[in-house]
């Protein structure tokens, strides 16, 4: 399948082979279920410190860590350790790799400007790691902000300077900013990156609170396109964390999304685009994340238990009696065939093309399903909905990947 975007023809593409799993070691009486495509596209996130300018109410992290030369360039070298096996493995099949990073925050204003040239010397160090190896791939940058900056020449400069593309801005209604001012500065940064050439990805976390605020002014969502001009709106499945309680959403909270999204024709938000592109070909697109090809870098290691790395929960609750046989060999596996028993997917007609929820929502113990949201997304999508869909695509030049 080919998608035009604003930089040319892309092509998203995914593969109906399957990995074998069969000599994978699983925790005893955990389910095998063979669901990971042969990847032509790999990821790695890397957080580079902790240190923030916000302290948002459901991040799990501490914000104690400040950037060290030492340990960020060191964090290159963790990175390409940690996928020698993956790439090895696949190397016939991977085309592309994206080196996502983060802190923190690494643009805030206080932040020295010799911060910017470590971040350049991390960049063409990993460049430097990958191509040695794999002359082959196609490696794209791309950073995340919460955009609550003033000085953004310096950020503009340094994307420049590393042609970087894409960036995206980490933005939520509910329980990110602790004045107007803040939130205002967020919204400033996206339509400034945006006017300024770069495509811009608003990334927004969907908690129970936020979709209760998108939900009553059902314009939200419609206004980063409008009026900020990003280019893509990404949905980040919470997480279960301290305060789940009130912030992971249910079944029919994310409906309600989708479906507003649906209405409203919003096929820059990426679940409605990949939604809308599966229904009309019934082939499967490999995801942006599959947790198998993600590992998630920090000071401390690696790991792509991103419950581990993103949750300050125990184990337990997420993988049950099988809690203390993770690893990072078999952990995306298994939170895969567990989420999978538990979602209900293998008894439904769009599974086999489905781009699938986030298995570490779905099966933490306290989340009850009922109907699966995107299930029901499918069965909603109505003639209407495919013909401004492909005028979308025809005027709009489509999905600009962000």
């Amino acid at each position: 399948m080919v998608v035009q975007t604003s930089r040319g023809t892309e092509s998203y593409q995914g593969s109906d082979e399957k990995i074998n799993i069969s000599k994978l070691e699983y925790p005893q009486g955990c389910p095998k279920i063979e669901f990971y495509r042969y990847p032509s596209y790999y990821e790695i996130t890397c957080s580079l410190f902790t240190k923030c300018n916000l302290n948002c109410e459901f991040c799990s992290q501490e914000h104690v860590t400040d950037l060290d030369e030492t340990t960020v360039l060191d964090m290159a070298y963790k990175a390409f350790e940690a996928t020698k096996k993956d790439f090895e493995t696949y190397k016939d099949t991977l085309k592309r790799l994206e080196v996502r990073f983060w802190g923190g925050e690494l643009y805030s204003d206080n932040i020295p400007m010799s911060y910017f040239l470590i971040y350049n010397e991390f960049i063409t160090l990993v460049k430097e790691l990958y191509q040695s190896e794999y002359p082959w791939l196609e490696i794209e940058f791309i950073t995340t902000t919460n955009g609550v900056l003033t000085n953004l020449d310096r950020l503009k400069w340094f994307l420049k300077s590393n042609d970087m593309h894409r960036v995206s801005v980490s933005y939520d209604y509910i329980g990110r900013y602790k004045t107007k001012h803040q939130e205002e500065l967020a919204l400033n940064t996206i339509k400034s990156l945006s006017d300024s050439g770069f495509d811009v990805n608003v990334g927004i976390i969907l908690t129970k609170r936020a979709i209760k605020h998108i939900l009553q002014d059902k314009t939200e969502l419609t206004k980063f396109f409008t009026d900020y001009n990003a280019s893509t709106i990404n949905f980040n499945f919470y997480i279960p964390n301290e305060g789940w309680e009130v912030d992971m959403p249910d079944d029919n909270d994310l409906w309600n999304v989708y479906k507003l999204c649906l209405d409203n024709h919003l096929y820059n938000v990426k679940t409605i685009f990949y939604l809308m592109e599966t229904y009309l070909t019934k082939k499967y697109l490999a995801k942006e994340c599959e947790c198998k090809f993600l590992p998630n870098v920090f000071e401390t290691g690696t790991s792509k238990n991103c419950i581990r790395c993103f949750s300050n929960l125990e184990n337990k609750l997420f993988y049950g009696k099988y809690a203390d046989s993770i690893t990072d060999e078999n952990v995306s596996d298994v939170k895969a065939s567990l989420g999978i028993c538990k979602r209900g997917c293998l008894s439904c007609e769009h599974s086999e093309y489905c781009q699938m929820p986030c298995w570490s929502s779905v099966i933490f113990e306290h989340f009850k399903p009922t109907e699966c949201p995107l299930s029901k997304a499918y069965k909603y999508i109505t003639d209407e909905h495919i013909t401004e869909y492909n005028k979308w695509r025809d005027t709009k030049n489509g999905f600009k990947k962000g």
